[in-house]
């Protein structure tokens, strides 16, 4: 495998786990804004 080949590789699974990471992100707010149960417990933990 080149060396350009494989920056190539390690850059798309880079962007991708960052997409990922960000896609939990933004699902984690979604839902704590959504469940009073998810709100309860963050209050209950996280003073």
């Amino acid at each position: 495998m080149s060396d350009k080949k494989f920056i190539r590789i390690l850059i798309v699974i880079a962007v991708a786990g960052t997409l990922l990471t960000a896609a939990h992100m933004a699902y984690i707010a979604y839902a704590y804004n959504n469940s009073s149960i998810i709100q309860f417990v963050a209050r209950e933990y996280w003073p």
